[in-house]
């Protein structure tokens, strides 16, 4: 080699950089572990708010509607009066009872008395025949009261059914009269609702029936609150199929249930088990690059550091705030999912969790 060519090369030499590592200072990021987990199948069904308890109060017995004790949008707590009828005609057959009853027992009294009295004189001053005729009189006076005592019970439950309680503690949804009504048996009063056991009915796929249980984890949406999702658990799956929709229906209670009202709309991801496995990371983790490529960062440890390393992913279907990784990791690697942002291959990062 000549003496100017191996200057030259000489001079370039020194004026490459060296190949070495990254001195720049570490940069702060939080790694999560790369999991295997059970892959789950996710649903998304729609639903509506339902009151399991809803019951409209109606009357059993007719009359004129004296007075409805509540209005609508009202609690009411069990037991409380909410409709009363006019039960003037009520009380008078009552007392009309009452005093057939008292008729009855003094009819009564004066059988046994008569029938002691033929006893106790003996047969010398009755005949046989007698005392006994003497004593069947006690018996159809026992009957008698025994029936007039019927009546007047009767009457006095009728008389207690012109006033309407509610059965349980709930929200008046609806008035049905007015003050001024004549009503008869059966007629609807008032429509009461409980809000204490609201439920959300999904309408799922019979495909899926056998699948869902009160294990089934749920994520639920109310379209009154878009965005904010509620933790959900099954209560009840009706065992019946719709022929037409070809679906059947599941209940779902909230966790924390914000306020409901019967009839809002919601819906809810449904997570199913299909008992596979899968290499999982969270959305976070994932960057997609201007080709299309999705990439993540992976942090090697070098020399007791952390150093950055991206790294091409194949993505599969979604796990809720995870996505299942078909291609790229095996599980176990640690991924950088905050401050993944401008990252270099050869990067030193300090990594907290």
């Amino acid at each position: 080699m000549k003496p100017i060519a191996l200057c030259l090369l000489t001079l370039s030499l020194a004026a490459t950089p060296a190949l070495r590592a990254d001195d720049s200072p570490p940069r702060p990021v939080v790694v999560e572990t790369v999991q295997r987990a059970p892959v789950a199948q996710e649903v998304e069904v729609r639903g509506s708010v339902t009151a399991p308890r809803t019951a409209r109060l109606s009357t059993a017995v007719a009359g004129l509607v004296q007075r409805v004790a509540v209005d609508e949008g009202e609690r009411v707590r069990a037991g409380q009066p909410v409709a009363l009828l006019d039960g003037t005609l009520g009380r008078l057959d009552l007392d009309v009872a009452a005093a057939a009853t008292a008729e009855a027992a003094a009819a009564l009294a004066e059988a046994e008395r008569r029938l002691a009295a033929a006893r106790d004189l003996g047969e010398n001053f009755f005949p046989a025949d007698e005392i006994r005729s003497r004593a069947s009189a006690v018996q159809t006076a026992q009957s008698l009261l025994a029936r007039r005592q019927a009546e007047q019970a009767r009457q006095r439950e009728l008389l207690a059914r012109h006033e309407i309680r509610a059965p349980f503690a709930g929200v008046v949804g609806a008035r049905l009269v007015q003050v001024g009504e004549w009503v008869a048996p059966g007629t609807p009063l008032v429509e009461l609702v409980d809000l204490s056991s609201l439920r959300i009915a999904f309408a799922l796929p019979q495909s899926l029936y056998g699948r869902v249980g009160p294990r089934t984890a749920m994520q639920v949406e109310l379209d009154s609150e878009p965005g904010r999702r509620h933790a959900a658990r099954v209560v009840a799956v009706v065992p019946v199929s719709d022929p037409a929709s070809r679906t059947f229906t599941v209940h779902a209670a909230l966790d924390q249930a914000p306020p409901l009202t019967p009839g809002m709309s919601a819906r809810a991801s449904v997570r199913l088990p299909d008992g596979g496995e899968a290499v999982t990371v969270s959305r976070d983790a994932v960057l997609r690059r201007a080709d299309g490529r999705h990439t993540v960062w992976v942090v090697d440890a070098e020399n007791g550091n952390g150093v950055a390393r991206e790294q091409p992913v194949t993505l599969g279907t979604a796990q809720g705030a995870r996505v299942v990784v078909t291609e790229g990791l095996r599980g176990g690697e640690q991924v950088v999912v905050r401050g993944n942002e401008g990252l270099r291959t050869g990067q030193r990062v300090a990594a907290r969790r």
